[in-house]
């Protein structure tokens, strides 16, 4: 058999974690701290085009609101959930130890696998960053 025949390169997803410092945690509170401000915008439009929406229907004595109305509870509801969720997320970066680690997302990588290699190696596959930095690949 060809040695083309008995190699395959194949993409996989690799796991990126990130340990604790106080810079990673000052990042991480200042990107939730920036999208509870985006969620409050949003809240405050909704609530501007609420008030904007009612004056007018019942200035142009328009029957029939409560379906709009209630599409905008919704929306804000929504809003609301993702604000409590942020805040949640924001108390327990607060509390994250230094040197724990915690996932920061996939990336796909592109791996040559044999016949005969373990799959399970490419399951597990993680990379380790400090300060940006990569200081750890592991492969189980």
């Amino acid at each position: 058999m060809a040695e083309r025949d008995t190699t395959l390169t194949i993409k996989h997803p690799v796991t990126v974690k990130s340990r604790v410092t106080p810079a990673l945690r000052d990042e991480l509170t200042a990107e939730l701290r920036e999208a509870l401000q985006q969620v409050e915008i949003n809240l405050h439009q909704l609530e501007f085009q609420a008030k904007r929406l009612t004056n007018e229907m019942e200035r142009k004595n328009i029957a029939g609101g409560s379906a709009w109305r209630e599409k905008l509870e919704d929306e804000k509801a929504r809003y609301q959930d993702q604000k409590k969720q942020l805040l949640e997320r924001l108390q327990e970066v607060s509390q994250l130890p230094d040197g724990s680690e915690v996932v920061r997302g996939t990336v796909e990588a592109l791996t040559q696998v044999r016949v005969g290699d373990a799959w399970q190696r490419l399951a597990s596959c993680e990379v380790l960053l400090e300060e940006g930095i990569i200081v750890e690949i592991r492969r189980s």
